[in-house]
């Protein structure tokens, strides 16, 4: 068969906005690996990536055309649910072919998704175990019923069948077909050479913060060998020089960072990379070989200054642990990122306050502020159900005409307020002239001159709209 995946731009709303265009073009890494699962199985495949290459939509069915496919995939998010929905809306009214989508949001609204009757079939968990006999079945008309982790239709009628298992090995998945993209199109804010790629080393989360959902998959690690051959082939055959690791905390296991940093410095791979960690989870030793692989940043989830607020996130982190790990890193040489969240449980004016201030104390290089964004499947989400507001995402999935605005969670705090917040926090740490000064003589690069000043812009003109 042949499959043409597309990937369609997320343009979030104002309370959603988390500055993503003017800091990074990452690649569709959920795509790249459908694609590799798909070819493995035999299938001819091609990957639209809209947003990267600017494409309209007519510049995206003229693709699809020239392609001739007998599908075309998409992945569905929750906060872009319905504008991949419009491209496959319109992509369907010029172009008559069955459309599959896939995605963890999927997992959850399973019904939902399908009563819109312009996706034709559903993956629902881990693709590499469900899409080669979906695909097969497909390409020679045979039965769907036995096939676990699919929603398709049957005389009108959805039909869910049982959950397919989760991958015990992860180091038997293909690696992402980075044939398929431009690999020069992608970089993000930290970027000092082309070409860019992101990575993953794991799936799901050991750990319980209350307004994240990865703790609902089971945490599983790739072995150092295959992880590492993946940067190599990156390396040579697609000269990425940079590369950002999307695990939520890829130090968990320190003696196997260590391994992956010695067999990094092994081979000769001369790289740049950043990763996101909790601070509880670094030590010195660690990131000074971190720093001599090639580590140039880290983004830390500090989240907040106030500590009771960390304890109702379950973070398990406390200030001094926040202010260790800063140091040692920045003693390593390696650039520190802080993501913090406005908005959440306890949060009050003072506290928000202190949490920015706190940020500026800590000498970061760069931070992320957001407002807190309460997901589907999260703990926070359900005691906003509790509260009686009820399975919005659920109504959302269903019907885009329900969407509003979600109330913070025990906080005096309104989102127009703690967008405000957000804002001044932007201003109070990125405007200041000392970390200008500083921000101008730590630049490694054109490139990331370029990419610092698109940033700032982005924060300063459309940041709010």
């Amino acid at each position: 068969m042949k499959i043409a995946l597309i990937f369609t731009p997320l343009r979030p709303k104002r309370a959603w906005k988390m500055f993503g265009k003017h800091i990074r073009v990452v690649p569709p890494l959920s795509l790249a690996y459908v694609a590799a699962i798909a070819e493995k199985a035999g299938h001819r495949v091609i990957i639209i990536d809209t947003a990267a290459e600017q494409l309209s939509l007519e510049d995206t069915i003229k693709r699809i055309r020239d392609f001739s496919p007998d599908i075309c995939g998409f992945t569905m998010t929750t906060l872009g649910f319905h504008q991949t929905l419009s491209w496959i809306k319109k992509i369907k009214e010029k172009v008559k072919i069955p459309v599959i989508v896939g995605g963890w949001h999927l997992s959850i609204y399973p019904q939902e998704t399908m009563c819109h009757d312009d996706i034709d079939y559903a993956v629902i968990g881990e693709s590499e175990n469900i899409l080669p006999d979906l695909l097969k079945a497909l390409e020679f008309g045979s039965s769907l019923y036995n096939i676990k982790g699919i929603a398709f239709r049957d005389n009108g009628r959805v039909i869910i069948t049982p959950n397919a298992p989760m991958t015990a090995d992860l180091d038997v998945i293909p690696f992402p077909a980075r044939h398929l993209l431009d690999n020069t199109l992608y970089q993000n804010i930290f970027s000092r050479k082309k070409n860019f790629t992101a990575m993953l080393s794991a799936r799901g989360c050991p750990y319980n913060c209350i307004f994240c959902d990865l703790n609902t998959k089971k945490f599983r690690m790739r072995s150092v060998k295959n992880f590492v051959d993946e940067i190599e082939i990156n390396y040579k055959q697609f000269s990425i020089r940079e590369f950002d690791i999307y695990d939520s905390s890829f130090t968990i296991d320190r003696e196997r960072v260590i391994k992956i940093c010695d067999e990094i410095i092994k081979r000769k791979l001369n790289i740049f990379w950043t990763a996101r960690t909790r601070v509880d989870n670094v030590n010195k030793d660690m990131l000074r070989i971190m720093a001599r692989s090639g580590c140039n940043t880290i983004m830390y989830g500090v989240e907040s200054a106030d500590q009771n607020i960390l304890k109702l996130l379950r973070k398990q982190t406390n200030i001094e642990m926040i202010k260790d790990a800063i140091k040692w890193t920045r003693e390593s040489g390696i650039k520190t990122f802080g993501f913090f969240m406005i908005g959440v449980p306890g949060e009050t004016y003072e506290t928000a306050m202190r949490t920015i201030r706190f940020s500026i104390e800590l000498d970061l290089d760069y931070v992320q502020f957001s407002k807190l964004v309460v997901f589907p499947n999260t703990e926070v989400y359900h005691m906003l159900m509790q509260e009686g507001f009820g399975d919005y995402w659920r109504e959302f999935t269903r019907d885009p005409a329900t969407e509003k605005e979600l109330p913070l969670i025990e906080t005096d705090l309104t989102t127009e307020e703690a967008m405000r917040l957000v804002k001044k926090a932007y201003l109070y740490f990125y405007f200041r002239p000392a970390y200008l000064w500083k921000a101008f003589k730590r630049l490694g690069s054109i490139l990331e001159l370029k990419n610092s000043i698109n940033a700032a812009l982005g924060l300063i003109f459309d940041g709010w709209k």
